[in-house]
């Protein structure tokens, strides 16, 4: 399921900063970036891609780390991994009911990281299959549409 995030205060955001914003789907993810930058944008992306590529690796090698409805032990050798495992592990969940979360917060990461000749920017949001981060200088109001009640 995805959810609709139209940002509300338009007088700031659409008229003063007017963010991009990114739809793309890879296999199993759906993901909107929103930022002010579009190089914010690209870094983000290049996070999920990077991020995704050592997962799908991980887990053609650790089949229980994607089938387990229970955390399982790992080697912490990568961050997203990392992640995934410590949230299963609070949560009492497999590993990859923190996969979209995990995913955002590395894009976010990698958003906000400061680079020589890199502007950080001032919005950075990621949706990542009804997961959100944000990090915005200004607040921000979402709105969620989770489909009709019945």
């Amino acid at each position: 399921m995805s959810f609709k995030i139209p940002i509300i205060d338009y007088d700031y955001y659409y008229q003063k900063v007017n963010p991009y914003k990114h739809h793309f789907i890879e296999k199993e993810s759906d993901i909107t970036i929103i930022s002010d930058s579009k190089e914010a944008i690209s870094k983000a992306k290049e996070a999920f891609y990077t991020h995704r590529a050592i997962l799908e690796t991980y887990t053609s090698k650790n089949s229980d780390f994607l089938t387990s409805f229970s955390p399982v032990p790992v080697k912490k050798d990568y961050k997203i991994i990392q992640l995934m495992a410590e949230a299963a592990e609070i949560c009492d969940v497999g590993p990859m009911a923190a996969v979209a979360g995990a995913l955002a917060d590395l894009m976010i990461e990698a958003m906000r990281k400061d680079a020589p000749g890199y502007s950080l920017p001032k919005i950075a949001l990621v949706e990542n299959g009804g997961e959100i981060i944000i990090d915005s200088e200004k607040p921000m109001k979402v709105a969620l549409y989770a489909g009709q009640n019945e």
